[in-house]
C-alpha cells in the first residue's frame, strides 16, 4: 500500500505501526471522541479511575496519523482544541450522502409508496414522523417516545394533527416497543426493526418530517443528511453537529428536553408551507455541500498531499 487509512481510533492504533515500518502515510478517519463515545455507549463512567488512562491513550492516538479527515467541523476544532493536534493534521470532511439515491418522492414512486404503508400497517392521512438509526439512549430514543406521548395525551396539537412515529433501526426492540405500550402510545408507533440500505430511501419519501433526537455532542449524525437530502423538515436537538448541517433551516429543541422536542414537530405539522420551505432549502443545502462527489475530491487530494510528502492544508 502507499496509504494506510485508518477507521475510528483502533484503526489508526492496528495501522500506526505498519505505516511506521514502511515509511507510509497514516490517515486518520475520525468519527468523534475515543473516550466521549465509550461514555455515551455506557462503556467507561465519568468516574472510572482509569478514565485519564483512556484519555491519555486517544490524546497519543490523535498523534500519529499524517492527515486527520474529521467527520464535521465540530470535530475538526476539538481536535485542534481539546487534543492539541497541529491544525495542518486537520481536515474538516462532513459526513456526505449519494443525494441521487436519497431524493423526494415523486408521482412514479407512488405504486411503491403505498405497497410499504400497506406492508407497515400506517394509518391513512395522518402525518409521519420518521427516525432511521440505532436505537438508545444516547440516540435519544426514550425521549422521542416521550415526546409522542406528550403530542398524543397532552393536547399539544389538534387531533387531526397529531402524528405517527416510523421508528426505523434496532438494537432492543423489545425494549422500546415494552416502553411504548407502557407511555400508551402503541397504536401510534410502528418499529420496523432493521431497514436495508437499498429499502431506506423509499421508507424516508413516507416521512412528513423528521426527527434526530441524539444526544452525543462528540459523534457525527449522518442520518440527517439522508433527510436532507430527502427533502424533509428535521426537528432536532440542539448540538454543533446538528447546526452544522441543518444551519438555520432546521427546528430545534434543547437537548435532552422531550417537551421541547414535541413542541418542534407540533409547531412544523402546524405549518405546511413551513415544511414545504425548509425541506426544499435542507434538500438544496444537501446537494451543494454535503454530497458524495465532493467528499471524494477531498480525500483524494488529501491522499495526494499524504503521499507526496506535503504538508497538508486545512479545509
Amino acid at each position: 500500500p502507499q496509504v494506510i487509512h485508518g477507521v475510528l481510533h483502533e484503526g489508526v492504533l492496528l495501522g500506526w505501526l505498519p505505516a511506521r515500518l514502511r515509511r507510509i502515510p497514516l490517515i486518520f478517519d475520525y468519527q468523534g471522541s475515543l473516550t466521549g463515545e465509550m461514555i455515551d455507549h455506557g462503556f467507561l463512567s465519568e468516574r472510572a479511575p482509569w478514565i485519564h488512562l483512556w484519555r491519555w491513550l486517544e490524546r497519543w492516538i490523535d498523534h500519529r496519523p499524517d492527515v486527520i479527515l474529521a467527520s464535521s467541523r465540530h470535530g475538526a476544532r476539538m481536535l485542534r482544541q481539546r487534543f492539541g493536534v497541529p491544525p495542518a493534521r486537520v481536515w474538516a470532511l462532513p459526513d456526505s450522502v449519494d443525494v441521487r439515491r436519497f431524493r423526494p418522492a415523486t408521482e412514479a414512486d407512488a405504486s411503491r409508496l403505498a405497497e410499504l404503508r400497506a406492508r407497515w400497517r400506517l394509518p391513512a392521512g395522518r402525518p409521519l414522523v420518521v427516525y432511521l438509526g440505532l436505537l438508545a439512549p444516547y440516540q435519544g430514543t426514550d425521549l422521542l417516545l416521550e415526546a409522542a406521548r406528550i403530542l398524543h395525551q397532552e393536547g399539544l396539537i389538534p387531533r387531526d394533527l397529531r402524528p405517527h412515529f416510523l421508528i426505523m433501526g434496532f438494537p432492543h426492540l423489545d425494549r422500546y416497543r415494552r416502553q411504548a405500550r407502557r407511555l400508551g402510545i402503541e397504536a401510534h408507533v410502528t418499529f420496523t426493526g432493521v431497514i436495508p440500505f437499498e429499502e431506506a430511501p423509499h421508507h424516508l419519501r413516507l416521512g412528513t418530517l423528521a426527527v434526530a433526537p441524539k444526544l452525543s455532542t462528540t459523534e457525527s449524525s449522518g442520518k440527517v443528511l439522508t433527510y436532507m437530502a430527502t427533502g424533509l423538515p428535521v426537528v432536532a436537538f440542539d448540538t454543533a453537529v446538528h447546526r452544522e448541517y441543518l444551519c438555520e433551516f432546521g427546528v430545534y429543541a434543547r437537548v435532552g428536553d422531550a417537551r421541547a422536542l414535541a413542541e418542534g414537530i407540533a409547531w412544523l405539522l402546524a405549518r405546511p408551507e413551513e415544511r414545504e420551505a425548509r425541506g426544499r432549502a435542507l434538500r438544496a443545502r444537501a446537494v451543494e455541500r454535503f454530497t458524495w462527489d465532493h467528499a471524494a475530491a477531498v480525500i483524494e487530494r488529501a491522499y495526494a498531499e499524504a503521499a507526496s510528502g506535503r504538508q497538508a492544508t486545512v479545509v
